[in-house]
């Protein structure tokens, strides 16, 4: 066959042609002399038939370019192979850095919290085992909508989940307000599946449904907060509590999230306080609103009450118009231990519904829950009546406002999402996560102002002195801002005080439609005094 192959062959018919011989002789002999040889001396013995030794000198010749080439293909082949696989993983790790959540959901109760509506303490109802909708939107889409939907520099160097310089999160929050906030409630939908498949077990066990406010807000298995038996006292040994430690930005286990107490939970309560040797408890809600009761009240008014074990003394408290703050001496009955010195914050300024108009106040709150707690004194124990909205409203914030400091970016959605892989529906509602961003905002615009009064003469001598690049001191660089972040009054106030004229020393200066104080009168509807009020309220 392959003597068939090579007669077939343009240089054997060249060589066994008589014509020809002499030039393929003399081609043969100007390449190679070992072939010239061979071939030579063939063609001048065989007369046109061509000898052994020059088929198997052709063959072998044939075969070792073919043999060099096949190598070259394999690396070609490698090489490209190798490309290909670089190409699909840095495409998968940009994909999963984008991906918010890809956990299936596994959860059977969903939704909010569900309250019974003829009891005023809540009751334990499970809600309906409704198919869960699958979400159509794409965490990619939204990205591609609002990176290319503007032309906003902090949206464009700034995905979803990327963290945002501080100098560029003004034109970030602004640009999400946008259009009714609409990037972000795109945002916050996307965020809603986070947390979904984690276990949560023992708080689903029907004996113990009745130690949870709430059938759809439990803790996860993996980080629930454990009890154990208190020495002396056998009968208070069960180990659920619906609480979970919570991380912060960093330090492990700085918080712990729980719900509001209930009545057969409060001694429960103190049993996490004095084993977790918690002397911070930080409280974000009032005990009753809008008719509901949102939290037990697990403390006394005045001298001593004892819950189980522990006798709960009230050494303390001063009120404020936003706060409370209440010291307790806790001490563990028929026991030599030393007494727990606790302190609780008790917000009282968060209204009924939606979120605080303004941050300040919870950010004055912060930080003297800040100021106060100090390394090695327990986690601090937050609450307010389901243990996720409110509680992680403040979480978050104190977790963004250190990422701040320290790294001089904001990362919100990232650390609600660290969140709620440690407790479920952590800042449960959008208004609670637009909330963040404003708070955020405004201490970045505003900056810390307060001061402490013991430091107040050498801080307003300080600032009375010239900046020489603005010209300006610290007093006017203030009024700058607090002219800037003015509330300006709405379009319906301005028009209901421009139909009152006689009432109005000035149209320049026109209260808010929030602070317009309405009255009513026997000769006329109503009027409008041009009053506002320093708090939300007469």
């Amino acid at each position: 066959m392959i003597q068939g192959l090579l007669c077939q062959s343009p240089l054997l018919h060249q060589v066994q042609s008589p014509k020809v011989s002499s030039a393929a002789v003399s081609i043969t002999q100007s390449s190679t002399q070992p072939v010239s040889s061979l071939l030579s001396s063939d063609i001048l013995t065989s007369s046109g038939d061509i000898a052994s030794s020059t088929t198997t000198l052709l063959y072998s010749s044939m075969g070792d370019s073919r043999f060099d080439y096949t190598w070259i293909l394999i690396l070609l082949l490698a090489i490209i192979i190798a490309l290909i696989l670089f190409c699909i993983i840095v495409f998968c790790v940009c994909i999963c850095r984008r991906r918010c959540c890809t956990k299936s959901k596994k959860m059977s109760l969903q939704g909010e919290a569900i309250e019974h509506p003829l009891s005023t303490e809540t009751t334990m109802i499970k809600p309906p085992m409704a198919p869960i909708e699958e979400k159509t939107e794409d965490l990619d889409k939204y990205l591609l909508d609002i990176e290319g939907s503007d032309d906003s520099p902090a949206l464009k160097e700034n995905a979803f989940f990327d963290q945002i310089l501080a100098e560029m999160f003004g034109d970030y929050v602004t640009r999400c307000h946008s259009s009714d906030n609409r990037d972000f409630k795109h945002q916050f939908t996307v965020m809603q599946d986070c947390g979904a498949g984690f276990s949560t077990i023992a708080g689903s066990n029907t004996s113990l449904q009745k130690l949870n406010r709430y059938a759809n807000i439990m803790p996860y298995d993996d980080n629930r907060v454990f009890l154990v038996a208190v020495e002396g006292h056998t009968e208070y040994k069960g180990d659920y509590i619906n609480a979970s430690y919570i991380d912060g930005y960093n330090f492990e286990h700085k918080f712990i999230a729980t719900q509001g107490p209930l009545p057969n939970t409060t001694v429960d309560f103190w049993r996490m306080v004095w084993q977790e040797r918690s002397q911070s408890i930080v409280m974000v809600t009032n005990l009753v609103e809008g008719n509901r009761i949102k939290c037990h009240k697990y403390w006394p008014e005045t001298g001593t009450l004892s819950f189980g074990p522990f006798n709960v003394t009230i050494t303390g408290q001063q009120i404020l118009a936003d706060y409370t703050t209440r010291e307790f001496s806790v001490q563990l009955a028929e026991s030599s231990e030393p007494a727990l010195s606790v302190t609780q914050f008790h917000f009282t300024a968060w209204p009924d519904h939606g979120v605080p108009d303004y941050a300040t106040s919870l950010l004055a709150f912060h930080k003297k829950v800040k100021k106060h707690h100090k390394g090695g004194m327990g986690p601090i124990i937050v609450h307010c009546s389901a243990g996720v909205g409110r509680t992680g409203t403040l979480i978050t914030i104190d977790c963004v406002l250190e990422q701040l400091q320290e790294e001089k970016v904001v990362d919100i959605a990232g650390v609600i999402i660290h969140l709620r892989t440690q407790r479920m529906k952590m800042v449960q509602s959008l208004e609670q996560y637009i909330f963040i961003h404003d708070a955020i905002l405004e201490v970045l615009t505003c900056g810390d102002t307060q001061i402490d009064a013991c430091n107040l003469r050498r801080v307003t001598q300080k600032m009375t002195e010239c900046d020489t690049q603005t010209n300006l001191n610290d007093f006017e660089k203030q009024f700058e801002v607090l002219e800037k972040v003015s509330v300006k009054p709405g379009e319906i106030a301005r028009s209901e005080a421009l139909r009152n004229p006689t009432k109005n020393r000035s149209d320049d200066y026109l209260p808010g439609l929030q602070a317009t104080e309405s009255i009513h009168h026997s000769s006329e509807s109503h009027g409008v005094h041009s009053q506002r009020f320093l708090e939300d309220g007469p």
